[in-house]
């Protein structure tokens, strides 16, 4: 197990003293160790890093001819879908609204309708209703009538 005494000893430097010496940050060091831009050996637990390497790399990043960006993890879940598929969706989707929309309408016609219907149908209802309840009552009052004259005729004693 190396220890970073050790590897002074040996002319070496770890990534926090080579990115203290640069004046950067010590993931930048990692990023730049795994894009190949500076050499590096594991000694131990250690990454050693010789002093040269690190001020190769030094004045390639100060002139600004080496960049050190941290390749962006992959996303996960589901791809994103491109501008053009999300507007046909959006399209697909508003259409589909719009269906919805049209078909409440005509179910609250046929309701509107069916009530209508429905109204009507028991405005009839009621109309025969009430001509049935005319004709029971004329005949019930004929028959009253019948009754009566029976019964004058019994007492003034002039059959019928």
């Amino acid at each position: 197990m190396a220890i970073p005494g050790i590897l002074k000893t040996l002319g070496l430097m770890t990534t926090s003293e080579a990115a203290d010496t640069i004046g950067i940050h010590r993931n930048t060091i990692w990023n730049a160790i795994k894009q190949n831009h500076i050499r590096s050996r594991k000694i131990g637990n250690s990454i050693a890093l010789r002093p040269k390497d690190v001020a190769k790399f030094r004045a390639k990043y100060l002139s600004g001819a080496v960049t050190t960006t941290s390749k962006r993890p992959k996303k996960k879940g589901r791809p994103r879908d491109s501008a053009a598929v999300r507007a046909a969706k959006a399209k697909a989707v508003k259409q589909a609204k719009a269906a919805k929309v049209e078909a409440a309408k005509l179910a609250k016609a046929d309701r509107a309708e069916a009530k209508a219907a429905k109204a009507e149908a028991t405005k009839v209802a009621r109309a025969e209703a009430r001509e049935a309840a005319k004709v029971v009552k004329k005949a019930a009052r004929e028959a009253a009538k019948a009754e009566v004259r029976k019964a004058k005729g019994e007492t003034t004693g002039v059959e019928t």
